[in-house]
């Protein structure tokens, strides 16, 4: 309770002069796959695929005092179409590879009943409804007026059908019908008041200023009907301050907001937004098991002491699209060996593109493609360092005493420098009898590392004992935000 009242508190500056927002007071569209409660909890309303949530997180949700809808779209269909479906298709939406269907169909309109009262057996409190305008891409009023009335008409069908199943709808636009149903709908969104989408080339940018003038004035009508007006326009995740800017100005236009990516896959902003409660991290299940890893015996413990729940994955199964940092707020990984780099070099490339997007610390071993420790600022020389070695440490704050780490005779250590004057800060280094150089361990601009024996070493007994403080040291690295834990 406590993290959720922390979460909120960062957004009330902008919220307490709003008065518009006469059922929903702050909403998430979330299609990903649904894995918890931990982010979704800090919005009243939310909207989620139906595959991608199961009935037990549905349950949980509402539990919570959370309204759950469930995506729905009434004009197109997404996948191949079979059976009797098939002969109501009308047009392919290109830029979303999905199927367009007679919005005046019988068929069609069973399907969708069919489909909503199923969604309302599971759980969901509601339903979203999608892509309500797609007839506007085989009919128009200019080519043929009474075709495209007809549509309308067809249309509004649909919804009084849809409503007898649920009385929680949320439209998505639907301009068009709104003045003939003998209903309202809980509220309708709209999407792109500043920015845009552009899927077919995954790309963001400003709406036209004459394109806003329009949608704004569609929306003033649904406000004018004592109707909830949702505004989701989309940046991506890299700028979070952005996106915040952004909702405030839609709250100030009379809107509830909602600013995410274009895929709806991460969690985006409102008039409450989440800050990172998780931390991925990666062992490699093909040397170990989870619970005898590294990461789950000696680094989990002390972030979860921080306040952070730990996502313990293994490299092998990684679903590389749940990594965003809306999510997470950083990548640990903590592998045996370096293999586990070099042989996942897929993992190498989402590293090189992602360096400072989201906080990344290496634990005993580096990446070992050229092209990953440049994007780093790491530079590595493949020329085995000469025992015995000499070591400094600094500051000393950061270690519990043994300055002088085992250096095992059966490995070989390699020289890894970074440059001090690009915002690395060296706070362990050997140096070998060669006079070669190795920095062990550094914080980094984004994250840092420790290489082995770093951060924990063995005694003679076998006990194993941390060469620094490790609630220090993560938190150092990480420069994780504070987050009240519960006792």
């Amino acid at each position: 309770m406590k993290k959720f009242l922390i979460v909120v508190s960062l957004f009330l500056g902008f919220l307490c002069p709003c008065v518009y927002a006469k059922t929903i007071s702050s909403i998430c569209f979330y299609y990903n796959n649904v894995d918890s409660k931990l982010e979704l909890q800090n919005f009243d309303t939310v909207v989620l695929d139906p595959n991608n949530v199961s009935d037990r997180n549905i349950k949980a949700l509402k539990s919570l005092g959370i309204k759950v809808y469930s995506y729905l779209s009434a004009g197109e269909f997404d996948g191949e179409l079979t059976g009797d479906l098939s002969k109501y298709k009308k047009t392919d939406n290109k830029e979303w590879q999905s199927n367009i269907m007679d919005i005046t169909a019988a068929k069609w309109h069973d399907h969708l009943v069919s489909e909503a009262r199923s969604l309302l057996k599971r759980g969901f409190d509601g339903l979203f409804l999608d892509t309500l305008d797609s007839f506007n891409a085989y009919s128009s009023p200019d080519d043929d007026k009474t075709y495209y009335e007809k549509q309308i008409y067809g249309e509004k069908v649909l919804l009084e059908k849809l409503h007898k199943v649920s009385k929680n709808l949320i439209f998505n636009r639907g301009f068009e019908v709104l003045d003939k149903l003998k209903f309202k709908p809980v509220a309708v969104a709209a999407e792109s008041i500043y920015k845009t989408y552009n899927a077919e080339h995954d790309s963001y940018y400003d709406v036209s200023k004459e394109d806003r003038e329009w949608l704004s004035e569609q929306l003033n009508r649904v406000k004018a009907k004592g109707i909830d007006a949702i505004a989701i326009d989309y940046l991506d995740d890299s700028d979070l301050e952005a996106r915040v800017l952004l909702a405030k100005k839609l709250v100030r236009d009379g809107y509830i907001p909602y600013v995410s990516d274009g895929l709806l896959n991460g969690f985006g902003v409102s008039t409450t937004y989440n800050i990172p409660k998780r931390i991925l991290g990666l062992y490699d299940g093909r040397t170990t098991n989870q619970m005898n890893s590294a990461l789950q015996n000696r680094i989990c413990t002390p972030l979860e002491y921080l306040g952070y729940a730990i996502d313990v994955l293994d490299i092998n199964e990684l679903d590389y699209r749940l990594i965003d940092k809306t999510r997470y707020a950083a990548v640990i990984t903590y592998f045996d060996d370096a293999n586990s780099f070099s042989e996942h070099p897929e993992f190498s490339e989402w590293i090189e593109k992602h360096v400072g997007y989201i906080k990344l610390l290496f634990l005993g071993v580096l990446p070992t493609a050229d092209s990953t420790l440049n994007a780093l600022g790491i530079n590595f020389s493949p020329v085995t360092m000469v025992s015995p070695y000499t070591m400094s440490v600094e500051p000393k704050k950061m270690n519990k005493g043994l300055l002088k780490p085992t250096f095992s005779n059966l490995e070989d250590y390699f020289p890894y420098k970074v440059d001090t004057k690009k915002g690395f800060k060296v706070l362990a280094q050997i140096k070998g009898s060669d006079g070669q150089v190795s920095d062990m361990l550094v914080k980094a601009p984004w994250g840092g590392f420790a290489i082995n024996p770093y951060p924990v070493d063995y005694l003679q007994n076998g006990q194993e004992i941390w060469l620094i403080d490790p609630f220090m040291f993560l938190d150092e690295m990480l420069n994780l935000k504070v987050i009240p834990a519960a006792d």
